[in-house]
């Protein structure tokens, strides 16, 4: 670590001050006591490796009237000469300085009360490499002086010129400044802008931001003014979060030295609210147009809906098995077993209606009339599924449940074996109806 000398340079200027006392022999009177006042713009603090600049160095030199006003004189004319020795230290580096200054009197010569002499010197620039404490001080003066004592009427007080040289009293305190030796403010980073959220569930928020010119060490996020997600890129997720809550959202740039911008402006977010799921019983009959008989229909519905939207993520219907009950020709008694395969159940509320629809295939797996086994296949089922589509009253809510009514086509059965025909005859075809009611639970 050293100290440097250099040319011109910068610093903000604090005035700092000493004051020496010395002693200076005089013809005939002996010596005189005379005070040296030393002012300087040293500036208070610097960044590290910047010049302090040349500095002005102004001398004071005041000699009191006490000895010469024995010997008649009532004004003093001179001059002076002065080398100011300091030593810069800064840690173990001592960097010696010696400044000349040239002073002279100043103003009315009169003793009364005393008589000053004014110069002004250079203290060189200083370059300080590190951060630190640069302590200034005057280790020594050589002070000639050249004076002139005359009487009031102008006349020699018999001393004449005569040179004089002064010596510091010891025992004074040298310190003229201390310079504190700093390294300059790091800039804050950048402030994020632009923040936004890229995903909202019922516990987290997915945000982005857009960073400032110089991307950051890191980013902190802010939830209702509390840090409490750190990130190393322009996005972060918070978790942990209550659902159905507004949360007020911030970001904030962090360097690599812990310095921080200010936070983004707050950025609201409302959790989703969740799913809603409305179980359901299903009960009632489907009138079967070609057999002209009625079918017992159970069965469970299961929606889930999304409470923020209201849209049905998600259906799920099940039919369970039954049996029909109908006379071939209308007269000869026939029944079946009937099963249900459900597939692509969905669900949507609309001006209060709710609406399933659902694509269901009917199996026969076994057929009698009169007793006797006409058909016993687990491939006796319709070609193709049944759409069917149900339909509430305006009036529906989940909390009550309510009616579902729809009609729907039967298509032809297959894989029935010689029965086939006679299956078809019994039950495919169009203007059959269903109503259900739906009870929660």
């Amino acid at each position: 670590m050293a100290a440097t000398l250099l040319g011109t340079g910068t610093g903000t200027a604090d005035p700092a001050s000493l004051t020496l006392g010395h002693q200076c022999p005089f013809p005939l009177i002996g010596d005189q006591p005379t005070t040296l006042k030393i002012d300087t713009d040293l500036p208070a603090t610097m960044p590290v490796g910047a010049p302090t600049g040349e500095r002005q160095v102004t001398t004071t030199l005041t000699i009191p009237s006490t000895g010469l006003s024995l010997v008649g004189a009532s004004a003093l004319t001179g001059e002076a000469h002065l080398t100011l020795h300091a030593k810069v230290t800064f840690g173990s580096t001592v960097i010696p300085i010696a400044v000349p200054v040239d002073l002279a009197t100043e103003g009315t010569p009169s003793l009364n009360p005393s008589t000053t002499l004014v110069g002004a010197g250079r203290f060189p620039s200083l370059v300080f490499p590190e951060s630190g404490a640069a302590a200034v001080d005057i280790t020594e003066t050589d002070l000639v002086m050249r004076l002139t004592p005359r009487k009031p009427d102008g006349s020699d007080t018999g001393l004449g010129t005569f040179d004089t040289v002064c010596r510091q009293n010891p025992g004074q305190p040298t310190r003229l400044a201390t310079v504190s030796v700093v390294f300059p403010p790091i800039p804050a980073p950048a402030t994020p802008t632009g923040l936004r959220a890229t995903a909202t569930t019922e516990t987290a928020v997915s945000l982005a931001w857009d960073t400032g010119v110089e991307p950051a060490s890191r980013y902190e996020v802010l939830v209702d003014g509390a840090h409490t997600a750190t990130a190393t890129s322009a996005t972060a997720t918070v978790t942990g979060l209550t659902a159905g809550t507004t949360y007020a959202f911030q970001v904030r740039a962090v360097d690599a030295n812990g310095t921080a911008s200010p936070p983004s402006e707050p950025f609201t977010v409302r959790t989703k609210l969740g799913t809603a799921v409305h179980p359901f019983h299903l009960t009632g009959t489907s009138r079967i147009a070609a057999a002209a008989t009625t079918v017992a229909v159970a069965g469970d519905l299961r929606i889930e809906a999304d409470r923020d939207s209201g849209e049905h993520r998600r259906t799920d219907l099940t039919l369970r098995p039954t049996k029909a009950n109908t006379r071939l020709l209308g007269v000869l008694p026939a029944t079946a077993d009937v099963v249900f395969t459900v597939d692509g159940a969905r669900s949507a509320v609309a001006e209060g209606t709710l609406t399933v629809a659902a694509n269901v295939t009917i199996a026969l797996p076994r057929v009698t009339v009169l007793g006797y086994v006409v058909s016993q296949s687990p491939t006796c089922r319709t070609e193709t599924p049944a759409e069917i589509t149900l339909r509430s009253t305006p009036d529906f809510t989940p909390t009550t449940g309510g009616s579902l009514d729809g009609a729907y086509t039967i298509p032809a059965f297959t894989g029935c074996g010689s029965a086939t025909g006679l299956v078809n005859t019994l039950a495919a075809g169009p203007g059959n109806t269903v109503r259900l009611a739906l009870t929660s639970p």
